[in-house]
Order: structure tokens, then C-alpha cells, then sequence
């Protein structure tokens, strides 16, 4: 669980940065940042894929409240 939090912590303080770098950074736009994730979702290691689902529904959750900075997170999980 505490892994899952520093995660989503280091995530989140890489967005905030984010903002102040727009217009140098690939995936980032004026409304919107691109964050992408691979996990296994099927396969031996698809208990792991809990966590995928996890962040997901974390970002939407984000994205409801109004995004980072005025950023919404396009979140791309494989």
C-alpha cells in the first residue's frame, strides 16, 4: 500500500513540474497531460493489474475535481 502512495505522490509532484514546463514537454498541452503506464493485466502477473485500475480511477477521480494546475490527466494504461 505504501508503495502504491509513493507512486501516485511521485506522480503527482512530476505533474505539478509539469506545468511550468509545458510548452518544452512531449505530452503536455495547455488542458491536458499525457501519462502513460504498462502492467500486466492479464497472464501470471494479473493480481498487478488491481493497481492499473487503481490509478486509473484515481486520475478520473482527479480529472472530476477539476486536474492538476487546471490540467486533466489523459491517463494510458497497457
Amino acid at each position: 500500500m505504501h508503495k502504491t502512495l509513493a507512486v501516485i505522490a511521485a506522480l503527482g509532484f512530476g505533474v505539478l513540474s509539469a506545468h511550468a514546463l509545458a510548452d518544452d514537454m512531449t505530452g503536455v498541452t495547455s488542458d491536458s497531460i499525457k501519462v502513460g503506464q504498462t502492467i500486466a493485466y492479464s497472464g501470471p502477473a494479473a493480481p498487478y493489474g488491481t493497481l492499473g485500475r487503481a490509478m486509473s480511477a484515481y486520475f478520473d477521480t482527479v480529472n472530476r475535481a477539476g486536474g492538476v494546475a487546471g490540467h486533466k490527466i489523459d491517463f494510458i494504461s497497457l
